[in-house]
């Protein structure tokens, strides 16, 4: 799997221009219950819908009934417009709609913050692993992954391109990721599960279509990579390796969290996890020290 990812970054040597891989933006983030600044400007400037005649029930949501309105009829013959009774052109009465701003608001980055642009794809297994650990329903927990590795890229219903993400979408796309996640630890080590490989193959294939292969620079010349298209690709694709790689997921007795293992012998996901057991116990060996100090002071 190393030498995988050694390939998929492109070999030892490339800049930002040439490697073809995706670079993604994060920021510090904000969740907006309506829209406000910038984001009103782009909301409002999203396409309409009309439906005609007025009776008409029109689309389905996300989209709402923003107003009704007459437009004429264009010009007949010779450019001229006929009047109905009260002096007003022939027309037709509409009513238009727009995409909706979602009930739970949208993750945007807020005006001013900074921004880094990074590769995803060299670090899709620690956003995963980030995934499995984000508690989907605490707001802080969510907006806490976001800046870190910024928005998915789903947009908002209606508007997948937006900019912003729907609070919704976030939580709904995370929680879908840590379920293929167990649903793949499953299949791997034979246990019983409501998804076929079959099914799960399904799955993946229906969701790697934003991941294209590629060709980057490097001191031998060209090699191959994927370039995705926003963060969820990216994670897509790392679901999509570990699936096809034969070894079978590990869970972290520390966090819980399921990782391919890059050795036979690694017990736990990160570095972090495997010191905690070590701080734990350095914690309870200081404690033990200085119950013994206060009884001989007492003594």
């Amino acid at each position: 799997m190393a030498e995988r990812r050694r390939r998929a970054a492109g070999g030892r040597r490339e800049d930002l221009e040439t490697s073809g891989e995706l670079l993604w933006p994060r920021r510090r983030y904000e969740i907006l219950s309506e829209p406000k600044g910038i984001w009103r400007e782009k909301w409002y400037s999203l396409p309409r819908k009309t439906a005609r005649p007025v009776w008409e029930a029109g689309p389905p949501a996300p989209w709402e009934l923003e107003k009704t309105e007459f437009t004429t009829r264009p010009p007949g013959l010779f450019g001229f417009v006929s009047e109905d009774p009260w002096g007003r052109p022939h027309g037709n009465l509409v009513k238009v709609f727009r995409v909706g701003w979602p009930s739970a608001g949208v993750v945007a980055p807020i005006e001013g913050s900074p921004q880094e642009l990074y590769r995803p794809m060299k670090v899709a297994a620690d956003i995963l692993l980030d995934v499995q650990r984000t508690r989907l329903e605490e707001t802080r927990a969510l907006l806490r992954f976001v800046d870190r590795w910024g928005v998915l890229g789903v947009g908002i219903p209606g508007a997948p391109d937006f900019g912003a993400d729907d609070v919704g979408l976030t939580g709904e796309w995370l929680s879908r990721l840590g379920h293929w996640i167990e649903t793949l630890h499953a299949l791997k080590s034979g246990r019983e599960t409501g998804t076929t490989w079959a099914e799960f193959a399904g799955m993946l294939n229906e969701h790697l279509g934003g991941v294209h292969p590629s060709v980057c620079v490097t001191d031998h010349g060209l090699d191959r990579t994927f370039r995705a298209d926003r963060l969820l690709d990216a994670l897509c694709f790392e679901l999509w390796d570990q699936a096809t790689e034969g070894k079978r997921l590990r869970r972290c007795p520390e966090c819980r969290a399921l990782f391919p293992p890059r050795r036979a012998n690694q017990r736990y996901c990160t570095r972090l996890c495997a010191n905690r057991p070590t701080v734990r116990k350095w914690k309870r060996a200081q404690k033990r020290k200085k119950a013994m100090a206060d009884r001989e002071k007492e003594g």
